[in-house]
């Protein structure tokens, strides 16, 4: 089942930026439930295209940890390899 997309981007100064990734099909943007977190809405995402990308502004040096789905809450069978920690 297409479902919208968010990614969690943790820096290594402490602060986390959370950007969301509609679905075209879905027609709206859901509503962001942490106001304490910036989150970042991004093009929406035709579903039938098995790729989505997009270019952080940061420098790769300031990024510690980038996570898929972070609220758990994707129909997701392989949640381990939804964390890239830079090392």
């Amino acid at each position: 089942m297409p479902m919208p997309m968010e990614v969690l981007v943790e820096y290594t100064n402490g602060t986390q930026e959370l950007y969301y990734i509609p679905l075209r099909m879905m027609h709206f943007v859901k509503a962001h439930n942490n106001s304490a977190l910036k989150r970042t809405v991004l093009s929406d995402w035709p579903w039938g295209n098995p790729n989505y990308e997009w270019t952080l502004k940061a420098p790769k040096n300031t990024i510690k940890k980038i996570t898929l789905d972070p609220s758990g809450l994707m129909a997701d069978i392989k949640k381990e390899n939804n964390v890239f920690e830079n090392k």
